[in-house]
């Protein structure tokens, strides 16, 4: 088998509206961005590994890591308007002509989900290619009372409806439910220039526990990863342990 060319890609937009400055706020005692460089370099399957932004302060955050920055995202691809799939398909143009080669995987790893474990990043990577799938996310179970059982969706009269038509259970009768986090996404590289798309048509899914899936939008997110960060196993390096973090 050949050796696959996977790019890890940290995606961090300067101009955040939730929470401004997010990407570089400072989270027990580091820059909330480097929790994910840390694992990203790590990770056993990824080949290359570039943060994408349009910030000169977070470029230098992470150059003062060790990371690279090969390029400042042009300001088309740093608007609210810009998608993931226009950052990425730049940062794939633009490492492959570097580069000289072809990827066949793009990582893709977004510094508001700081806990993340390197496993996750490699076990997701793995799944994609063992399933042949044309993406892998991570996904993390739902707490019970919080599934689409206790959901409701507007309708354009105004009234309100069940999201799920389901029998009043108990709790421990109630289904798993699951939801993608923001963890680990992987895409196959001709999906993402040809499909404009992450996901394709086939997903593969990497389970992993939902206290390694927070996701910091807003100010609310933060504290709750401020708690996160005194009550999770965190290593010198700024990495989970997975082991103890299940």
């Amino acid at each position: 088998m050949k050796q696959l060319n996977i790019l890890g890609v940290i995606t961090a937009r300067g101009n955040s509206k939730g929470l401004p400055g997010k990407n570089i706020k400072m989270l027990g005692g580091r820059p909330l961005i480097l929790y994910t460089l840390a694992q990203a370099r790590f990770s056993k399957t990824i080949t290359h590994l570039i943060t994408s932004t349009d910030s000169r302060e977070i470029a230098h955050v992470v150059q003062a890591a060790g990371g690279d920055v090969p390029f400042l995202r042009p300001p088309a691809l740093a608007t609210d308007t810009a998608t993931h799939t226009m950052v990425l398909e730049h940062a794939i143009t633009y490492m492959e002509r570097m580069h000289g080669l072809v990827y066949d995987y793009i990582v893709t790893l977004q510094p508001t989900s700081p806990f993340r474990a390197v496993s996750d990043i490699d076990l997701t990577v793995e799944k994609i290619i063992a399933q042949q799938a044309d993406s892998a996310i991570t996904i993390a179970e739902v707490e019970p009372n919080r599934g689409p059982q206790k959901m409701f969706e507007k309708d354009v009269d105004g009234n309100f409806r069940p999201l799920v038509m389901a029998p009043h259970t108990r709790r421990q009768e109630v289904p798993k439910y699951y939801m993608r986090t923001s963890a680990v996404f992987v895409t196959k590289r001709d999906v993402i220039l040809e499909k404009q798309s992450m996901f394709g048509d086939s997903t593969a899914m990497h389970v992993v526990p939902a206290q390694r899936s927070v996701d910091i939008d807003t100010p609310l997110d933060f504290h709750v990863a401020e708690y996160m960060f005194h009550h999770l196993p965190i290593t010198p390096d700024g990495l989970v342990n997975e082991v103890m973090s299940q």
